[in-house]
């Protein structure tokens, strides 16, 4: 792992330890907590490292450090599950299916798993007109097109070790056009301005680049669910694939089109419904819910609702 945070790890082992719940979920982050904490069970803790990096590092540490000690995960009389995102885990074959409570997202995270589900199709049927005309299905899957081709250029930051990299190229909007055309020609020259002299990065990272485009992989895996809500609203700001707003005006539109600081917040709103709108029915259909149900039989404890 890079970057762990012993601090961060500390002060979750001791939150464990001082807690009087006997049932405690670590997930990454504090939305995670949020969209989870309606599945489980009142007498379950959820916590979450709280940093602003590595999240993901620090649970998997603090849940192998608990399942080292004496009794089998447990602290103090305690158990303890981890959920975390695959990210490009499952596409690395780097999954650690050697800690049995610790839990993978079906898709990158736990956004594009919210994506993946009818609550897409819920917030459509509420907040835009007509949305009989749209065909979610062909929409959900242009939106997981188009990320998972940037998702390419982040797999190959994450394969060369050049984490850095990753903020440079945000927001993915600036690499495709209303035409829904991703721009790959673009990002190989940005990707080439800020290598500068470092040839030997370059190389590499095209190289991998060229081994992963070959691979067919699966846009589920590839695509990040912050990236899947910026290409939705980009096509809501289009109007395209027959999206259309309840509240949309022309002129507050284009300011959104034109201004990235604008779209934020219509960004972040739209995120946020998304993971309002994710039901307890759409989490039971996930196989998430399906290997904790099964490790809750494996040791006679419930965490789950």
């Amino acid at each position: 792992m890079i970057n762990i945070n012993k601090d961060a790890i500390n002060k979750l082992e001791n939150e464990i330890w001082f807690s009087t719940k006997k049932k405690i979920l670590i997930v990454e982050g504090g939305n995670d907590s949020k969209v989870l904490k309606p599945f489980f069970k009142e007498n379950v803790l959820i916590l979450n490292p709280n940093m602003v990096s590595n999240n993901k590092g620090v649970v998997i540490e603090v849940i192998e450090l608990l399942s080292k000690k004496k009794e089998e995960n447990s602290f103090g009389g305690k158990k303890v599950i981890g959920i975390i995102d695959a990210d490009f885990n499952r596409i690395n074959g780097k999954l650690r299916n050697d800690i049995q409570n610790l839990f993978y997202t079906d898709t990158h995270d736990i956004d594009s798993m919210i994506f993946s589900t009818n609550a897409l199709e819920k917030i459509i049927r509420l907040l835009y007109y007509k949305p009989e005309n749209v065909n979610i299905e062909n929409l959900r899957k242009k939106c997981f097109e188009i990320a998972s081709e940037f998702g390419i250029y982040l797999l190959s930051f994450y394969d060369n070790n050049i984490h850095n990299l990753k903020e440079k190229f945000k927001p993915i909007e600036q690499f495709f056009d209303k035409d829904l055309m991703f721009f790959h020609k673009k990002v190989i020259k940005l990707l080439d301005e800020l290598m500068g002299k470092s040839k030997s990065d370059l190389t590499r990272i095209k190289l991998s680049l060229m081994q992963r485009k070959n691979l067919n992989l699966d846009h589920y895996q590839m695509a990040n669910g912050h990236d899947l809500v910026r290409v939705f609203i980009m096509l809501t700001l289009w109007r395209s694939m027959n999206l259309t707003k309840k509240g949309m005006i022309d002129n507050y539109t284009d300011d959104l089109i034109d201004s990235f600081v604008k779209r934020e917040k219509l960004i972040k709103e739209f995120e946020n419904i998304l993971r309002i709108s994710y039901e307890f029915d759409f989490f039971r259909n996930s196989n998430l819910y399906k290997q904790i149900i099964t490790y809750e039989q494996t040791i006679g404890i419930n965490f789950l609702k």
